[in-house]
């Protein structure tokens, strides 16, 4: 799950000003940044369980942090137009895998 989260990281730091973390931030991180979380993603006793087919869905959380309010809202649409375009399922380069990202 870390590499997904790295890819969509390294997509996310390509936006102009945002730079973009996985977990915690750290201290005097110039605003706007993005800081993404998948629950459960590092507890080693939660191994992913994959369906039928070898799939795997799994919930990522986005969180936009600014120093005004409305900027939050913008950089969260800049982010999910990114990753989204026309909201439509995109292709995450991971390796070894096959991903694609769904905002929902």
């Amino acid at each position: 799950m870390i590499d997904h989260l790295e890819a969509l990281r390294d997509r996310i730091g390509t936006l102009p000003g945002i730079s973009a973390h996985i977990g915690q931030v750290p201290n005097n991180t110039p605003f706007p940044y993005v800081s993404l979380s998948a629950p459960g993603h590092d507890s080693p006793g939660d191994a992913p369980v994959c369906g039928p087919g070898g799939w795997l869905s799994a919930d990522v959380r986005v969180m936009v942090t600014d120093d005004v309010e409305s900027n939050t809202y913008r950089t969260l649409a800049a982010i999910r137009d990114l990753l989204t375009p026309g909201l439509r399922p995109t292709r995450l380069e991971v390796p070894g895998r096959h991903v694609e990202v769904t905002w929902v």
